[in-house]
């Protein structure tokens, strides 16, 4: 039987931080977490964020054993367009195929994300789920 590790996109924020103590606590899956630290001039809570993934994991480790990577991106221009989730989803379709097994992705979302109709609309869409499937289609590797 395929070993299923879990790929937890980690931010820093709460919601992805609670996503990787759940599956560290309530699942015996084997759990890699990758952080991207996403650097644009706009918002500048890079340096929070770094801090704080780096800090969980550290708090996580003393749960269970599990994989960490970090990657960076720095975006030059003044105005970020686009969504974080559509980095991190490019990222772990980078991340995924260097893992063992079967692969599921987890990003972590809160309630109030959806406060916004963009994320609604995108949500009824199935943007999300539609990028990811065309990213996984373009690797040549199965995930």
């Amino acid at each position: 039987m395929k070993q299923k590790t879990v790929l937890v996109m980690l931010s820093g924020g709460l919601d992805s931080c609670y996503m990787l103590y759940y599956y560290l606590t309530q699942t015996d899956y084997a759990i890699h977490a990758h952080h991207i630290s996403l650097r644009y001039p706009s918002e500048p809570r890079w340096e929070e964020e770094d801090t704080a993934s780096r800090k969980i994991v550290e708090y996580c480790r003393s749960i269970r054993a599990f994989d960490y990577s970090e990657s960076r991106f720095e975006i030059g221009f003044k105005r970020y367009v686009g969504r974080d989730s559509d980095t991190q989803l490019l990222v772990a379709a980078k991340v995924a195929p260097n893992l063992r097994g079967e692969v599921h992705l987890a990003i972590g979302w809160e309630k109030s994300d959806f406060e916004l109709e963009v994320n609604r609309q995108r949500a009824k869409n199935h943007v999300t789920e539609n990028l990811w499937n065309a990213l996984c289609d373009s690797i040549d590797y199965p995930l």
